[in-house]
């Protein structure tokens, strides 16, 4: 059962006592009587109340959620690499941005030791391919089994390897 604390003594009430005394005490102003002292005191008590606005439960969940949102956005930042890896979330999604929205075929990006990679879509390695070609290298072999790409550049041979990224992209290591 809830209960209201009636005073400073640890006196408690039952919500239904509360409902009817303050019934009661409203009945007898209506009725123009005198109310008894405990009834002045559940109507001054209900005055107290009346004007005083509380936090509204919107607010409170603003904060809340304003909170967690700067909370978690100081964990993210202060553990990027643990979460994103290798790679620098900030060039790695413009990359993105590039394949996705930008009309780019291939885009570059680095990781944290400023280390240059290409990202293709998945299953689209003929566009590095076909940049690569552009550079004056010829394709050799394409190991897929390694995850390899090997070109000529006409005095040697140049290995590139490739791994997965993120389901829909193909991430490839700059050219020697």
């Amino acid at each position: 059962m809830l209960y209201k604390k009636l005073d400073n003594n640890c006196k408690y009430d039952t919500i239904y006592q509360v409902f009817v005394k303050k019934y009661i005490a409203a009945v007898y102003l209506v009725l123009g009587a005198k109310p008894s002292l405990g009834q002045s005191a559940v109507l001054n008590r209900r005055k107290k109340y009346k004007g005083e606005k509380g936090v509204s439960k919107r607010f409170v969940l603003t904060v809340a959620a304003g909170g967690c949102i700067i909370i978690s956005g100081a964990l993210l930042l202060l553990n990027w690499e643990r979460v994103f890896g290798d790679y620098r979330p900030v060039q790695t999604a413009t990359a993105v941005f590039k394949l996705e929205v930008g009309s780019q075929d291939v885009a570059k990006t680095t990781d944290s030791d400023n280390v240059l990679y290409y990202m293709v879509k998945k299953g689209h390695l003929d566009e590095y391919i076909q940049l690569m070609n552009e550079k004056g290298y010829v394709l050799k072999e394409k190991d897929i089994d390694h995850n390899r790409l090997v070109f000529n550049d006409g005095q040697e041979d140049e290995q590139i390897y490739y791994k997965r990224f993120a389901r829909k992209y193909t991430m490839i290591d700059g050219e020697g």
